[in-house]
């Protein structure tokens, strides 16, 4: 962990010392890129792995869910909450969890 951390720090300053205002926002627009790609083969793994019947958590607005899946949709799931209110949730693949 403390090995990653140097690594940032180093890139930091670097980044401090070298670039110019384009050169940052060049920067700025490849590491949106980076992190839109991740989370698209996020969601592709867990779309592959989804099926109906299979029990999700998740961490939302209103805090943690566990629920079992109703519908797998292309960059969705629907999910029935397993709680006593059993509310159903449309829920973005990268967010889930199979709970084992």
């Amino acid at each position: 962990m403390t090995r990653k951390i140097r690594k940032v720090d180093e890139i930091k300053g670097m980044i401090n010392n070298a670039l110019d205002e384009n050169e940052l926002q060049e920067l700025y627009t490849w590491v949106i890129a980076r992190i839109k790609a991740n989370r698209a083969l996020i969601a592709h793994d867990m779309k592959r792995l989804l099926k109906v019947g299979m029990v999700v958590e998740w961490n939302g607005k209103r805090g943690y869910h566990k629920g079992e899946v109703i519908k797998v949709n292309r960059t969705r799931a629907e999910v029935k909450e397993l709680d006593m209110f059993g509310g159903r949730w449309n829920v973005p693949m990268n967010m889930l969890k199979i709970v084992k």
